[in-house]
C-alpha cells in the first residue's frame, strides 16, 4: 500500500511559525500606518481649523473703523488691552427725527431701527461726536444711559449703531473666543496651546500668532493692515 505524501510535524510547525511571524509583522505595519494616518489627519484638520479662524479674524479686521469717520474721535476703532483685541465698526446709520438738546436722554429716529438695549451708538454732527449706550428701545425711540453733552439737529446729525467684536484667549479651556457686542463669547478655535495678539498703532499693523495642541500641528499667524482706520479720526 502506497503512502500518501504529507508534511511532517516539523514542517507544519515551521510553516505555522512563518505564518504567525508574517501576520505579526503585517499587524505591526498596519498599526504604524494607522497611527501615522490619524496623526496626519489630526494635523490637517488642525491646520484647516486654524486657517478658517485666521480668515475670520482677517475679515473682521477688514471692517475695523468702517463708517466711523469723525466718530473715531469718540471711540477707538481698534484696541488691544490685557490680551483682548476689540474691533469697532458702524453696523447701521440713522437720521434723527427730532433735535437732541444738551442734557436730553431720549432720541427719536426718522425710521425704525433694529437696536436693542446695551448696544452702543455714536451721535455725530459736523466735527462733534459722542459715545452713548442704549438703556431702553422702542421702535424708532430710545433712552440713553446718560444725557447728551451736545446738541444735535435733525437733518444734519446722524446716529451710528456700532458693532464691537472682541477676540481673546480663554486659557482655562484652551480656546480662542469671539464675542459680538454684548452676546456670550463663542469658541472660534479650540485645543489651543498658545495664542497672542499684537497691535502697533504707529504702523497700524495687527499680528495674531497661534499654536494648536495637536500632534504635528504647525504655528499659524497673520499680519494685517486695517486700512479703514486711516479714514477714522483717532482719539487723542
Amino acid at each position: 500500500m502506497l503512502r500518501r505524501p504529507a508534511f511532517s510535524l516539523l514542517e507544519c510547525l515551521l510553516a505555522m511559525s512563518l505564518f504567525f511571524f508574517t501576520a505579526v509583522a503585517a499587524m505591526e505595519f498596519f498599526g504604524a500606518a494607522r497611527t501615522a494616518f490619524f496623526k496626519l489627519r489630526d494635523s490637517e484638520e488642525a491646520s484647516l481649523a486654524a486657517a478658517s479662524a485666521l480668515q475670520k479674524v482677517r475679515l473682521d479686521l477688514a471692517g475695523a473703523g468702517r463708517g466711523l469717520g469723525i466718530a473715531g474721535g469718540a471711540v477707538d476703532p481698534l484696541t488691544l488691552d490685557a490680551g483682548v483685541l476689540e474691533i469697532v465698526s458702524v453696523e447701521e446709520a440713522y437720521e434723527l427725527a427730532a433735535d437732541v438738546a444738551p442734557g436730553d436722554t431720549e432720541i427719536r429716529l426718522a425710521s425704525s431701527a433694529a437696536w436693542r438695549p446695551k448696544r452702543e451708538i455714536c451721535l455725530v454732527e459736523g466735527t462733534r461726536a459722542e459715545l452713548r449706550v442704549l438703556a431702553a428701545t422702542d421702535g424708532a425711540a430710545a433712552v440713553l444711559s446718560g444725557p447728551a453733552t451736545g446738541g444735535y439737529a435733525a437733518g444734519r446729525a446722524r446716529v451710528l449703531l456700532l458693532e464691537r467684536i472682541a477676540y481673546f484667549l480663554d486659557a482655562g479651556n484652551r480656546t480662542v473666543r469671539r464675542r459680538v457686542n454684548g452676546s456670550s463669547a463663542q469658541p472660534l478655535l479650540e485645543d489651543v496651546r498658545s495664542a497672542e495678539f499684537g497691535y502697533d498703532p504707529s504702523s497700524n499693523i495687527v499680528a495674531f500668532d497661534v499654536t494648536l495642541d495637536a500632534p504635528g500641528a504647525k504655528n499659524h499667524g497673520l499680519f494685517y493692515f486695517p486700512k479703514n482706520i486711516r479714514f477714522a479720526a483717532r482719539r487723542p
